[in-house]
């Protein structure tokens, strides 16, 4: 009698143990999931924050509008910096949504939608050149990107642009 006890003992720890490590996967899904939508409402807010700041600072918005089919050279200095400035924290903001893509954090579907605004922000010919010049202080992968999948997308951007005006 003693030895069916221990059996069923066994047996009903088997199961708990089963049972256990079956919530435990639910619940690590549950986390990843709610990770990813943490991550990229994340990435989406610091979208927001930049886009903001064309429409909030007067200056940022004239220079944006009054250089977008300019070149570097033909800016003045304080124009150059505002806009060289602000199109290098778009760019991090890319490499951030794009080294959570490599770590799995964001979906491709996800980094495609943070894309178009980097696509856009790099459309004009001075943030061309500014990526040109910078892309060597960041990593071959994220130059990879850019180079191959972003790049193409804010030219013809450009493109349809200036085919419009």
């Amino acid at each position: 009698m003693l030895e069916i006890l221990g059996n069923l003992g066994d047996f009903v720890g088997g199961i708990a143990v089963v049972v256990t490590i079956g919530y435990l996967a639910v619940q690590m899904r549950s986390q990843t999931v709610a990770n990813r939508r943490s991550t990229f409402q994340d990435l989406l807010n610091h979208q927001a924050t930049l886009n903001l700041a064309w429409m909030t600072n007067q200056e940022l918005g004239d220079a944006f509008v009054g250089a977008r089919n300019q070149s570097f050279e033909d800016m003045d200095q304080k124009t150059r910096t505002l806009l060289a400035t602000h199109a290098m924290m778009g760019l991090r903001q890319g490499q951030n949504a794009y080294s959570q893509y490599l770590e799995n954090a964001i979906t491709r579907e996800q980094l495609r939608q943070l894309e178009m605004p980097l696509s856009a922000n790099l459309r004009p010919p001075y943030a061309q050149q500014l990526w040109d010049f910078n892309k060597t202080n960041f990593p071959k992968e994220f130059q990879r990107y850019i180079d191959e999948e972003v790049m193409p997308t804010a030219k013809e951007i450009a493109r349809i642009e200036a085919s419009v005006e």
